[in-house]
């Protein structure tokens, strides 16, 4: 029976983002059911098959009953109610209408690199140079390094506008004709710059995200992308998700034996890549189940503005932590911000059912209305398309992770420029 549930999720799923693609592209609601497809029925299958092998360490302290039926119907009224939302906000006639020159492309592109340049300099400068930073990028991605500068890491978040200025000129030189030789050089240096940068991260989830934002663009502008570019692109992912950590520590330890993982552990991994992969994004369906088996206290929606409160702790006054801290302590007993609940355990524990019900149709709403008005399959501003692109793999978080707080965190540069595109290049919502 959980199986058969589980089916008509996945068909749901399916059918959904079907019709997502038809309208607009690899968009940002097309790419959230991709991502829900995985969590909350690929992750929950394996975990009912083989939870020991699935299953986050992290998760190993407390039982759970993986094989209840409840949690599956939950999910069940959550995306029901996340189509009614992105329904509701389908029918929205307007979208941003942005007016551009070349020139002004270009000037934009240039800004961007130099503030992500600048911030991604300031990052390596603080952390004691380049030779340190790349003999401790995984340490400093996860915060366990020894020399911590959270002026440093928060710096450091604006070298994400080298990828914006990439994809700038990258749509630039797709969408425009007549181009200057310093259009194309200016893609190749943002091509090298963010491929750098992209290095320094230390993360598989930034590399694919990078080239899910080249898809994106290529779809909005030629309608169609190439079985062969998505068999690469398939194949690419499946490996760089199962090899990517190992990669990159090859990369900067001579001492690493690469013949004997090859003969040791390449074809065990291959072998095992379906556990692999998806207890990547078993915290999310296990912190549901935890919620719903565990009698803890409803949170009544404070996590929707908690985090407007924050400053406020440098007063004195006594603000809770986000939802991330909270679901950390009682799977792990650690207060930290290690596991988010992803978005269906967020809404259950603000208010049970109904918590579910509202989270899932704001974010129905939330994800249609950056497709609206951004409108991708018709785009041809490079600005907007190059932004937009960047958000379908930025904003999927209120999906996998749904903390509105880290959200807002990790994604100032985003919004700042998305408040610039508003106040500096004065873009307009029109009628379409």
């Amino acid at each position: 029976m959980f199986i058969l549930v589980s089916f008509y999720i996945f068909i749901f799923l399916i059918f959904w983002s079907f019709r997502e693609y038809k309208k607009y592209g690899i968009s940002l609601t097309f790419m959230t059911l991709m991502w829900s497809i995985v969590i909350y029925v690929l992750a929950p299958l394996a975990l009912f098959n083989s939870y020991y092998e699935v299953a986050s360490p992290r998760f190993l302290r407390n039982n759970y009953d993986i094989s209840s039926l409840l949690p599956l119907f939950v999910i069940i009224i959550f995306f029901i109610s996340m189509f009614f939302g992105s329904i509701f906000f389908d029918r929205v006639g307007f979208k941003l209408k942005l007016e551009t020159s070349n020139e002004l492309i270009r000037k934009t592109v240039l800004i961007l690199f130099a503030i992500g340049g600048i911030s991604l300099f300031f990052f390596i400068y603080t952390y004691g140079g380049l030779d340190y930073v790349l003999s401790n990028m995984s340490k400093i991605r996860s915060g366990t390094d020894d020399n911590k500068n959270y002026l440093a890491a928060f710096v450091s978040s604006f070298s994400k506008y080298i990828n914006l200025s990439f994809f700038i000129i990258f749509s630039l030189i797709l969408i425009k004709k007549n181009l200057s030789r310093f259009d194309y050089f200016l893609l190749f240096l943002c091509t090298l710059a963010t491929l750098f940068s992209l290095y320094l991260s230390a993360g598989r989830e930034a590399g694919i995200a990078f080239l899910i934002s080249i898809l994106v663009i290529y779809l909005a502008v030629y309608k169609k992308i190439p079985v062969l570019t998505v068999f690469v692109f398939s194949l690419f992912s499946f490996m760089y998700i199962l090899f990517g950590k190992t990669f990159l520590f090859a990369l900067n330890n001579e001492n690493f034996d690469k013949g004997e993982f090859i003969e040791n552990n390449f074809l065990s991994t291959i072998g095992d890549s379906y556990n692999i992969i998806v207890s990547e994004f078993s915290h999310q369906y296990l912190s549901l189940v935890n919620f719903m088996q565990y009698d803890y206290d409803f949170r009544f929606f404070g996590d929707y503005a908690y985090w407007l409160f924050k400053p406020f702790k440098l007063l004195g006054f006594n603000i809770p932590d986000s939802i991330s801290y909270y679901n950390t302590f009682i799977i792990h007993g650690v207060w930290d911000s290690e596991i988010p609940p992803g978005g269906i355990a967020f809404g259950y524990i603000q208010f049970g059912i109904v918590g579910v019900i509202i989270h899932g149709f704001i974010l129905g709403c939330f994800f249609k209305f950056f497709d609206v008005i951004f409108d991708p399959k018709n785009q041809n501003n490079p600005i907007l398309l190059g932004f937009y692109a960047v958000l379908v793999t930025s904003f999927t978080y209120m999906l996998s992770n749904s903390d509105p707080a880290l959200f807002l965190q990790n994604r100032i540069p985003n919004i700042l420029f998305l408040l610039a595109l508003l106040f500096v290049f004065n873009a307009k919502l029109v009628k379409k």
